[in-house]
């Protein structure tokens, strides 16, 4: 369990299946979903199917499946569950379970 009893990821096709575009927001949604529409129209091929949204949720999927299993994957769940610390310097000791160091940031950052 992550803070405040969050969950970290798990069974990720069912969680990908949930989603749409919309995840990425209006716009970038739109541009994603046109894109693999026009790649589509142009002949690409992907292994999970030929419609843009089926295509997106395999990606998705997949990528979470990445984070589960990658060692700083669980670093990276706890970036977006908890956030960097925003202050300078050292995080003083009542939110140093609460917020993630800057060495701590950079790596799940740099992971992704």
């Amino acid at each position: 369990m992550g803070p405040k009893g969050l969950r970290i990821v798990t069974g990720t096709d069912t969680l990908a299946s949930t989603v749409g575009f919309d995840l990425l927001g209006e716009e970038l949604g739109r541009d994603v979903e046109a894109a693999l529409r026009t790649a589509l129209a142009g002949g690409a091929i992907f292994h999970n199917g030929s419609d843009p949204l089926a295509v997106f949720q395999a990606s998705l999927a997949d990528s979470l499946r990445d984070i589960e299993s990658h060692p700083r994957g669980r670093l990276f769940q706890e970036f977006l569950l908890k956030g960097p610390y925003e202050g300078e310097g050292d995080i003083p000791a009542e939110f140093r379970h609460q917020r993630l160091s800057d060495e701590e940031t950079t790596t799940a950052i740099t992971f992704i």
